[in-house]
C-alpha cells in the first residue's frame, strides 16, 4: 500500500514538473527554457483638453451665426481591439430634465444652456445627460494611436463641438456663467 501511494506521489511529480522550468546538465554548453506570460489589461486615456473661455458680445448677436462655437480636439487612447474601440460619455449638470440634451453653466441670474458634440472620424454625436456612445480610436486617422497622446497620429483623434445659441444666449442676463464638463472613456 506504501509503495502505491509514493509512486502516486513521484508520477504527480513528475507530470508537475514538466510544465515548469528545467535546469540544465552540466557541460561545455548549457541552456535552460521557461515559459512567459504576459497580460495586457483593457486601457482608455483621455488626454489634451483644456479650459474653454466663451467671450460672447454684440460682434455674434450682430452676426447672422445661430451658434457660438468652439471646437477643441484631443486625444482618447484605448487598447481594446485593434481599432481601439471605446465608450465615451460627457457628465456636468443637465439643463432643466436633461431631456433636449443640453447642458448648463451657472451664473448670477440663472443659467446659461449649452450642447457638446463629440466627433471621431466622421462619426459626430451629441453628447447629452445619460447618453454613451461607442467610439474607436482608429475613426478619423485610420490608425489607432500606440501612444497615450496620439503623438503618432497627428495629436489627436476626436473633437469636441460646444455650442452656445443665439436663442440661449439672448435669453440669459449678462454676467459670467461656469462649470465642469468630464468627458469619460471607458474600455468596452
Amino acid at each position: 500500500m506504501i509503495k502505491k501511494i509514493l509512486f502516486g506521489f513521484a508520477a504527480t511529480a513528475l507530470l508537475a514538473g514538466a510544465a515548469q522550468a528545467q535546469d540544465s546538465q552540466y557541460g561545455a554548453r548549457s541552456q535552460d527554457t521557461f515559459n512567459l506570460t504576459a497580460t495586457v489589461d483593457p486601457v482608455v486615456r483621455v488626454s489634451g483638453l483644456t479650459d474653454l473661455t466663451f467671450n460672447i458680445g454684440a460682434a455674434f448677436l450682430n452676426s447672422s451665426n445661430p451658434n457660438i462655437t468652439q471646437r477643441p480636439n484631443y486625444c482618447v487612447y484605448s487598447n481594446v481591439t485593434s481599432a481601439g474601440t471605446y465608450e465615451l460619455e460627457v457628465t456636468g449638470v443637465a439643463f432643466g430634465t436633461g431631456s433636449d440634451n443640453r447642458w448648463k453653466l451657472s451664473g448670477p441670474n440663472g443659467a446659461l444652456a449649452y450642447t457638446v458634440n463629440n466627433r471621431a472620424g466622421t462619426v459626430e454625436r451629441q453628447m447629452g445627460p445619460n447618453d454613451s456612445f461607442a467610439f474607436t480610436a482608429a475613426a478619423s486617422t485610420g490608425t489607432r494611436p500606440n501612444t497615450g497622446d496620439c503623438s503618432d497620429v497627428g495629436g489627436s483623434n476626436n473633437q469636441l463641438i460646444v455650442a452656445f445659441s443665439r436663442a440661449d444666449i439672448l435669453a440669459a442676463s449678462a454676467g459670467t456663467y461656469t462649470g465642469v464638463v468630464t468627458v469619460i472613456a471607458k474600455a468596452i
